[in-house]
């Protein structure tokens, strides 16, 4: 009986620890000096490369919504929400967060933290190739 309630604590704590809220905020935000402009289309190209459906784009607000797919341990996917916002004097910020699109939060294992990674990843791709300063 211990083992099975020392795995349930394990997996309580990893469900909770993993949320794309408690990654550092290397790991979930870029700074780049670059026009706003040429980083939000990076950033909407990064959205289709990560594998993502586009919910919502709001060029004026900076702000780009996307669904990934479902997986095992969460059918319904995760929501992504990129927030691009310019800082002045060339640079331009990208945010990332994402979150279960289930009602339980708790649900997920660690997937908004791999949705986050994924799409940073392509983010970071897009932008390695982008004519900047």
């Amino acid at each position: 009986m211990r083992p099975i309630l020392g795995l349930l604590l394990l997996v309580g704590i990893a469900a909770c620890a993993t949320t794309s809220a408690n990654l550092p905020e290397a790991q979930r935000s870029r700074t780049f000096l670059c026009a706003r402009n040429v980083v939000w289309e990076a950033a909407s190209s990064a959205v289709i490369e990560a594998g993502f459906t586009v919910t919502d784009r709001r060029q004026a607000d900076g702000v780009i919504r996307a669904h990934s797919k479902g997986e095992l341990t969460d059918f319904r996917g995760y929501d992504i929400s990129i927030v691009i916002t310019d800082l002045g004097g060339g640079k331009t910020r990208v945010d990332v967060a994402a979150e279960n699109a289930t009602e339980d939060q708790k649900v997920g294992l660690g997937g908004p933290a791999a949705r986050v990674r994924e799409y940073v990843g392509a983010l970071d791709k897009r932008m390695a190739a982008a004519p900047c300063r």
